[in-house]
């Protein structure tokens, strides 16, 4: 099986295909490809919310080189501290749980597993940016949550051989810890 077909299993909840993304050394570069490009799917996103702002520049340098590039930027930092700080959320829930929560492979399928976040990511950005949140919005967030959640279940039954009812309260458990965080680092909305 192919390196795409293997995301693409695992992204439709294969234990099998996550197992193997986690074992296999050539799927390390597609993870980091993957994060790469969550950030510049959220980095394009903020440009677009922003668009107002950033065509109100006045320097053509700022509107269309400096101010894109930073926002670009900003999305790669975004998204690799989330994946760096989920990856720590999941370890520590593997560990707790009894399992081996080797970091390097949780990483892996971290990548895997914060791919359908580009569906909240418009709801994200509206929500800091203290725009007004739609039901396509919410709709989007709350199907992406569900599946990030079903896939971190996947991933702790394939790399830690958890029980499936052990891995869905292990999820739980890191979910509030990850959602209280966030809570705590979001700016309040003005």
């Amino acid at each position: 099986m192919n390196s795409l077909q293997t995301i693409k299993r695992s992204l439709f909840l294969d234990k099998e295909a996550m197992a193997q993304f986690s074992q296999s050394e050539n799927m390390g570069k597609w993870s980091i490809f993957l994060i790469g490009l969550l950030g510049a799917i959220y980095g394009g996103l903020s440009i677009y919310q922003n668009l107002e702002t950033v065509q109100a520049l006045e320097s053509p340098l700022l509107r269309t080189v400096l101010m894109p590039l930073l926002l670009v930027g900003v999305g790669f930092i975004t998204v690799w501290l989330t994946v760096f700080v989920f990856s720590l959320l999941l370890w520590a829930a593997a560990r707790g749980f009894g399992g081996a929560g080797i970091l390097r492979i949780i990483r892996r399928v971290t990548s895997i597993a914060l791919l359908p976040a580009a569906f909240a990511m418009p709801a994200f950005i509206t929500f800091t940016s203290g725009g007004t949140l739609t039901m396509l919005h919410i709709g989007l967030a709350l199907v992406a949550l569900i599946w990030i959640y079903l896939l971190c279940v996947k991933a702790l039954e394939a790399t830690q051989q958890f029980e499936t009812k052990k891995a869905y309260i292990a999820v739980l458990i890191m979910f509030v810890f990850f959602t209280s965080i966030y809570y705590i680092i979001l700016p309040p909305v003005a």
